[in-house]
């Protein structure tokens, strides 16, 4: 089996997003092109509601379950409303009143179909279309040569809700069906309407952002090893520990950063000047800060040792952070023993999620922890932590097409 570990979630932030209560979305992502209507996502009644995927049967698409059922309908808004934002699943039918928009219904096909290819670029499964192929608003704003057949995923989902078309002369030799081309209105006149066709752009090169990664060293913070754990209520964990836990944002340059323009993940504060995450949130960004989601303060922090290979980085502030409170050793780790993610799926800030430790594995020379805890963009650089509160791993990537193979570094390792 091959690991597909996450790009980091690119998105556009408005300053800096709008940071709500627990598994409330950042209400300035930005959206695509939208229709007429409003939607009401319900409550989050389901029990497979923050799973990562969309269970109510009113919506389809690639962020949509593979079985959906009558009882879950209107009872998984926080998954259906990331996905919905981030462009992998829209409305069947008409949309009940109040809300947000509902997506545009897919343009009719015609003959003719299209490739979408594989999904090798960097920023595969990030909402955006990075193929130069395509044009529209559900693409990203650079398109470069080495995307081209590389984000099917965010192509496919973006085409299939209208936000994308073919550009003019591009070959499409098998996949699925084309969008239609609509002849021009008049005399010397373009189509009109979100099935127009525009005319074709000429890529933008991207800033060459050349990543000066610093060697890797060790954390030499005590780690606080946790020793008798004492099993708290799930609510109680989540207050013990979700105040380590940090919005961290990452940009090529200071003015992208403060213009909101990025990656998106998460950091967990070890030491009152310490916090881990994963080197792949912040490659190619160096400049970051994390958001104190409690008080709403960004705090300047700097990239102080990175392992790219093992996608372990620690990160160094002058400010004060709240730390978590102990250390779980990968030798203390137990299968089948609870744990719980926190982190930013999707953007959702700051959701908490239950799982079981499904296995504890080498690879590559450290220790990795399998969970069935729910791990989705937005996640990487999160917290795994036990019953106690305690941190057992900083979650990263899980297998693609598979069903609750997630996986997080041990918290450990950062200590080897």
């Amino acid at each position: 089996m091959t690991l597909c570990r996450f790009a980091s979630h690119k998105v556009q932030v408005l300053s800096r997003p709008m940071l709500l209560s627990v598994s409330v979305l950042a209400a300035t992502w930005a959206l695509p092109v939208l229709a007429q209507g409003y939607l009401d996502f319900g409550a989050n009644a389901s029990r497979w509601a923050y799973d990562g995927e969309c269970d109510d049967p009113r919506f389809a698409g690639p962020g949509a379950a593979d079985v959906l059922v009558q009882e879950d309908l209107m009872a998984d808004a926080a998954d259906c409303e990331a996905a919905f934002r981030m462009g992998s699943v829209w409305l069947q039918t008409g949309g009940a009143p109040s809300k947000m928009p509902s997506a545009p219904q897919p343009v009719a096909p015609r003959p003719g179909v299209i490739d979408f290819g594989f999904n090798t670029s960097r920023w595969a499964y990030d909402g955006e279309c990075d193929d130069p192929r395509f044009a529209g608003p559900g693409a990203a704003d650079v398109l470069v040569p080495e995307d081209y057949m590389a984000d099917a995923a965010d192509c496919e989902a973006a085409f299939r809700m209208g936000s994308v078309w073919l550009q003019e002369g591009v070959p499409g030799p098998i996949g699925m069906p084309i969008a239609p081309k609509l002849p021009p209105s008049g005399p010397g006149m373009t189509p009109q309407g979100p099935e127009a066709e525009p005319p074709p752009q000429e890529p933008a090169e991207p800033p060459v952002v050349s990543m000066d990664w610093p060697a890797w060293a060790p954390a030499t913070t005590d780690r606080n090893e946790a020793e008798s754990a004492i099993a708290m209520e799930p609510q109680e964990v989540f207050a013990a520990t979700e105040g380590s836990i940090y919005l961290l944002l990452a940009a090529a340059t200071p003015e992208e950063l403060a213009a909101g323009e990025g990656s998106l993940g998460s950091a967990v504060a070890i030491s009152k000047h310490l916090a881990l995450t994963n080197c792949h949130v912040v490659e190619g960004a160096p400049s970051m800060t994390l958001v104190d989601e409690t008080s709403d303060e960004e705090i300047a922090v700097e990239l102080l040792s990175a392992d790219p290979e093992t996608d372990r980085c620690i990160l160094r502030t002058d400010a004060w952070l709240r730390p978590i409170k102990a250390i779980r050793p990968a030798d203390s780790l137990t299968v089948g023993e609870r744990v719980y993610s926190i982190g930013n799926p999707s953007g959702l800030s700051k959701t908490f999620a239950e799982g079981l430790i499904s296995g504890v594995r080498e690879d590559g020379g450290i220790t990795l922890v399998q969970t069935s805890a729910p791990i989705s963009p937005g996640s990487s650089g999160g917290a795994l932590v036990d019953a106690s509160g305690a941190l057992v791993g900083i979650t990263t990537f899980l297998l693609r097409d598979t069903q609750n193979l997630n996986f997080a570094i041990s918290a450990s390792a950062f200590w080897e």
